[in-house]
């Protein structure tokens, strides 16, 4: 069945839930007449640096993007543009993520005579660790999206319990459906390339972070672990790629770099930022962390799964559920420098059992998040509302 759907999400790159977005929009199938609409965004992102690349791989995909070029959350008419094209192109589905766009959607869609809306959420949540506990995104989930959406997807076992007991979202609304990562091929050459490029001496032993500079991702922990690690190795090397969001472009680098000259490793403390080549750098690492307070179903640990690079990661959100400790991966409390950076010195001194480990990570990443699959689970899931839909008759206009 034919079907027209939008993806409403504020940006087209920056984070793991942009990430998810874009690659599920361009999945849903060859009879899907996919579009995605970047409500914070205008036609100046075509040319812009952080996403331009993104903007082209979907219309290389058959996915048209638009702009909408929103200026504040409150000027509410700066969304009649979208009304009228879902209006216009009969849009069968809406499918908004994160907390602004699926404030936002149930009316919209309303609006838009669209007959199903589907929310995805991402991130943590009220109460569990997360960053919602005042203020606006705190109701999102309770009362507009729990209440009026048709169905809202999460990446994890772990995000289900949570918003059916923290949040109050009604169980039979919430399907999980988890993120995945793109098969990566790289050749030796382009890895000793990378390698080379990171580590002129090649004696470094390097660790690598992937993950926006925000404080819910800790870096801050990971800079404290590798000082303890630094008397016994000296050859030890932290590169941070990523950067803030587009209201901060910085993020908490400032006080990072200060956290790492006040420890007396700032020369062990290497800020990479946004960069296109992150698969290559990851798989470059000798140890790849994920350091976070807080998280859903990390798209970095999916990647660092892909990379084959040894991984070290917090036991936060729903990460065992993607990897197992000490089958796939190392697993600490968050917070915990000292675990930290046992683990990391553990991979670093194991290197056999380390290989192993990151060996049977990459087989169950291909085994089982699969990006082509995700969006065939979605695309079901469009279908199997749209049908209930019809089954109760036409949506009024």
């Amino acid at each position: 069945m034919a079907v027209a759907v939008v993806t409403l999400i504020d940006y087209v790159a920056g984070g793991g839930a942009e990430r998810a977005a874009v690659d599920i929009a361009m999945r849903l199938g060859p009879d899907a007449r996919s579009t995605l609409v970047s409500s914070r965004l205008d036609e100046s992102a075509r040319t812009h640096p952080k996403y331009a690349a993104t903007i082209a791989e979907l219309e290389d995909r058959g996915v048209r993007w638009i702009g909408l070029g929103r200026t504040a959350t409150a000027r509410f008419w700066e969304w009649r543009g979208l009304v009228t094209l879902l209006r216009r192109e009969r849009v069968s589905v809406l499918h908004s993520h994160l907390w602004g766009s699926n404030f936002w959607a149930p009316a919209l869609a309303a609006l838009g005579g669209v007959r199903a809306v589907v929310a995805h959420e991402q991130t943590p949540f009220a109460r569990v660790g997360g960053m919602r506990q005042w203020g606006t995104q705190a109701v999102v989930n309770r009362w507009v999206a729990g209440r009026w959406a048709d169905a809202i997807v999460v990446p994890s076992a772990w995000s289900r319990a949570a918003l059916i007991a923290h949040e109050g979202v009604p169980a039979h609304k919430i399907h999980v459906i988890p993120n995945a990562a793109d098969p990566v091929a790289l050749t030796p050459g382009e890895l000793a390339t990378t390698r080379a490029e990171l580590d002129p001496s090649g004696q470094a032993e390097l660790v690598v972070v992937a993950a926006m500079l925000r404080p819910e991702k800790a870096q801050d922990v990971l800079i404290r672990a590798v000082a303890e690690l630094a008397p016994s190795r000296p050859h030890l090397q932290l590169l941070l790629l990523g950067g803030g969001t587009p209201q901060r472009p910085r993020g908490t680098q400032d006080e990072l770099e200060a956290l790492a000259s006040a420890l007396g490793i700032a020369d062990r403390v290497r800020f990479l930022g946004r960069r296109e080549d992150v698969a290559r750098v990851v798989a470059a690492a000798d140890v790849a962390v994920l350091c976070s307070r807080g998280e859903n179903l990390p798209l970095a640990v999916l990647e660092y799964m892909e990379a084959g690079t040894p991984i070290v990661a917090t036991d936060v959100g729903g990460v065992c559920e993607l990897v197992t400790d000490g089958v796939h991966a190392l697993v600490v409390a968050p917070d915990d420098p000292g675990a930290l950076a046992r683990a990391i010195d553990d991979t670093l001194r194991d290197r056999p059992a380390a290989r192993e480990r990151a060996a049977r990570a990459r087989a169950r990443r291909r085994e089982r998040f699969d990006w082509d699959a995700i969006g065939a689970q979605v695309r079901g899931l469009y279908d199997e509302l749209l049908a209930d839909q019809s089954a109760r008759g036409p949506a009024p206009l």
